[in-house]
């Protein structure tokens, strides 16, 4: 992860927004290796503070903002209390072959979690 991105991810856990805050994630991709580059926050259309749902339309724009040869690696979103996967971020990890960054709001911690195998592997960052 760039040092620019992880900042951005920082400023984000340690904003006053009651709802979980939300974003997607781009750069390289080699199998299950990943170089995040750019993180891009989106709207969080969930009416629950604690849920999120991101349109598909709003990963479609914030890919267009970056350069041609990033690829869509995953998703960042917030937590309140815990930085363990929920329930729904299991069965979305699971399904997707995608990057799960989560971060405890007004902390510094996040963690990466990916499907490998059909299993969920929690990754360094």
């Amino acid at each position: 992860m760039l040092p620019g991105v992880q900042s951005q991810l920082i400023v984000t856990l340690n904003a006053t927004s009651l709802k979980e805050q939300c974003g997607v994630l781009a750069g390289k991709r080699n199998e299950n290796e990943f170089c995040i580059e750019h993180f891009m926050p989106v709207r969080n259309y969930a009416r629950s503070n604690h849920s999120f749902i991101i349109h598909e339309k709003e990963i479609e724009t914030a890919m267009e903002s970056v350069k041609k040869d990033n690829v869509f690696c995953g998703i960042f979103h917030t937590h309140y209390s815990d930085i363990r996967l929920s329930f729904a971020d299991r069965l979305n990890v699971l399904v997707t072959m995608h990057l799960w960054l989560i971060g405890l709001k007004g902390t510094r911690r996040i963690c990466s979690y990916l499907n490998i195998n059909g299993k969920i592997k929690k990754l360094i960052i």
